[in-house]
């Protein structure tokens, strides 16, 4: 039969080290305000295009109200638009990368010429690292496409990424780019690019902290893009911790699951 133990016994004696537990945890904590991109999936103004759905209901051409947030320059390409629904004699739009809508970029069908879409990413931290993510997919099944992303103005990074042939006509293969950077100022203009012939999609564009910036009392190891904190639990009280998934970022070359934990403190009977 177990004996009750004097109840003092249980507890951490003061000034020694060996007795007490040290909790270390991994965690991505929110920064003081995200980043925004404005109309990151194109869908704040919708194209008019009701069942059945005609061709030319489902796409938008050079009309720069329905792409709130963001610039286009250099070709027109085939459209600007585009709305899951569009059908003509040789495809269909079956899919977006994100919702219903996604815009596109190049020189159409028969010409290979430059053509580009920018926008400013706003709530930035200097000094701060983050993730540039989007979607991309090429027009059609006989050739892949490629853009470049790069920002400026309050960031330094580019990058090329190359979608490979749909599945089917047209834009079938979605598939998720990313860019690391690190802001330099609050905002930065962001710019996506192509020389192409046809039209290469993009969609689902978001911008997301990867340091996070360290709550009071705790130790960031900002440069690693986690937040390690070590404490030890006071006498009388037990510690608990409670992780979910937060988001994903880059340690080295590696995407990682990102959480984020909440601590709870509890008297110890």
């Amino acid at each position: 039969m177990r004996k009750n133990q004097p109840r003092n016994n249980r507890r951490p004696q003061s000034g020694s080290l060996g007795k007490h537990l040290f909790f270390v945890l991994v965690c991505v904590v929110s920064a003081a305000a995200a980043p925004v991109v404005p109309n990151p999936s194109f869908e704040q103004a919708q194209i008019a295009c009701p069942p059945p759905a005609p061709f030319q209901e489902c796409v938008s051409t050079a009309n720069q109200a329905m792409i709130p947030g963001w610039t286009h320059s250099g070709a027109d390409g085939e459209g600007w638009l585009w709305q899951v629904g569009y059908s003509d004699a040789t495809g269909t739009i079956t899919t977006a990368g994100d919702a219903m809508q996604f815009v596109t970029m190049g020189g159409g069908e028969f010409t290979s010429a430059f053509a580009s879409w920018t926008t400013t990413v706003t709530g930035l931290n200097p000094g701060t690292a983050y993730l540039l993510a989007f979607m991309i997919a090429s027009e059609g099944v006989n050739a892949s496409q490629s853009l470049t992303a790069t920002l400026s103005n309050g960031a330094t990074a580019t990058g090329n990424f190359t979608a490979p042939t749909s599945a089917g006509n047209y834009w079938r293969t979605w598939v998720p780019m990313s860019l690391p950077f690190t802001a330099t100022g609050t905002s930065a203009t962001l710019v996506f690019s192509t020389t192409t012939q046809q039209d290469i999609g993009l969609d689902a564009v978001s911008v997301t902290a990867l340091v996070a910036i360290p709550e009071p009392g705790t130790l960031g190891l900002l440069g690693l893009g986690v937040l390690v904190v070590v404490s030890p639990p006071p006498q009388d009280l037990s510690f608990n911790q409670n992780c979910s998934f937060q988001q994903t970022f880059l340690l080295g070359n590696i995407r990682i699951p990102g959480t984020r934990c909440t601590e709870r403190l509890s008297a110890v009977d």
